[in-house]
């Protein structure tokens, strides 16, 4: 450390850096505050922005054609007399990679649209 420099630690441990020259404390070792202060700037360059409205742009063209695209879903239909073995039928006869799809939930019987609502009933019914 540089002189009149002291490190310590709170009582979780973690360090920090007491400045008896000028009585301050700071979280940062002083030692890689000399060594950032010698580096030179970092110039500006057009190639630089270039390359970042590129990639967003591209971004935004990947999210826009994501957002067209249909997005693929998981139906259960389900009875609230048997939930356990009506569910357990539906999710058997599903394939794996189809359990990784927006799921929704409707009950027989009952008309809705799944929000968020009734999937939420139907794991809560299930635990």
């Amino acid at each position: 450390l540089p002189p009149g420099w002291e490190r310590k630690a709170t009582l979780d441990g973690r360090p920090y850096f007491l400045d008896h020259n000028t009585k301050s404390t700071q979280w940062e070792d002083p030692r890689l505050q000399a060594s950032n202060k010698s580096t030179a700037k970092i110039q500006y360059s057009r190639d630089y922005k270039h390359k970042i409205m590129s990639f967003r742009s591209t971004l935004n063209k990947q999210y826009s054609s994501a957002a067209c695209e249909k997005v693929p879903t998981c139906k259960f239909y389900v009875h609230r007399g048997d939930i356990m073995e009506s569910s357990y039928r539906q999710v058997m006869k599903t394939e794996t990679h189809e359990l990784t799809a927006k799921l929704y939930i409707q009950f027989e019987g009952e008309r809705g649209y799944d929000y968020g609502g009734l999937s939420r009933e139907w794991f809560h019914l299930l635990s």
